[in-house]
């Protein structure tokens, strides 16, 4: 199970210097603490300090973690050029949708063409919705509605709306933090591979 990317911190100076992205002195700018963000990090409170929620610092890393997975994707993409099955019908238009537990909606639509990105980020949304719903990858949650582990009729998802269609995937971050994200546009066995690359490169990095 993969550790916690961050650790919180309790000082506004450094909760100053990760909204705007410094990082002077290999740290986050706060002369009172040891070591910089990542495994091992604690933040050491003093006085001078202004205490800080620490739900609303949890928020702010956990949208920093989805940007950077965003951005691996982005770099990942080019790589199913070469791959007619992935590439000759989206032509790099893709979509990428991630929920958190709470509800809160991320996504992020990769190509030029407008139309058809709507189109992929519906079906990234829909993935990742049920996944959410469900706690189950989509493809999984097909097989249980529709392979006698379940009466149909008792699927938490209304079967007009059911996606069976692989690349929805619950992914852990930490003891606490699970993601639900929906990838659509390449094969389906893709659409999930991409999005668990990008997760373990930003979590390898961190």
């Amino acid at each position: 199970m993969a550790q916690p990317l961050f650790s919180p911190c309790l000082c506004a100076s450094v909760r100053e210097n990760i909204a705007s992205g410094r990082r002077p002195g290999g740290g986050l700018g706060c002369e009172n603490q040891r070591g910089s963000v990542g495994r091992g990090w604690k933040p050491i409170l003093h006085r001078d300090c202004e205490l800080l929620d620490e739900d609303q610092m949890t928020d702010l890393e956990l949208e920093r973690l989805i940007a950077a997975i965003f951005q691996e994707i982005e770099k990942q993409i080019p790589e199913y050029e070469n791959s007619p099955d992935d590439w000759h019908e989206c032509q790099g238009h893709v979509a990428a949708c991630i929920i958190t537990e709470e509800g809160k909606v991320y996504g992020k639509l990769f190509g030029s063409d407008k139309l058809r990105q709507r189109k992929y980020f519906n079906i990234a949304w829909k993935k990742a919705s049920q996944v959410w719903i469900t706690g189950m990858k989509t493809g999984v949650y097909e097989k249980t509605v529709f392979g006698g582990e379940m009466d149909p009729e008792d699927s938490l998802i209304e079967l007009p709306d059911l996606i069976g269609w692989i690349g929805g995937q619950p992914i852990r971050i930490d003891e606490e933090t699970q993601l639900s994200i929906g990838f659509s546009g390449f094969q389906g066995v893709n659409d999930l591979g991409i999005v668990e690359k990008a997760v373990k490169t930003v979590l390898r990095n961190s």
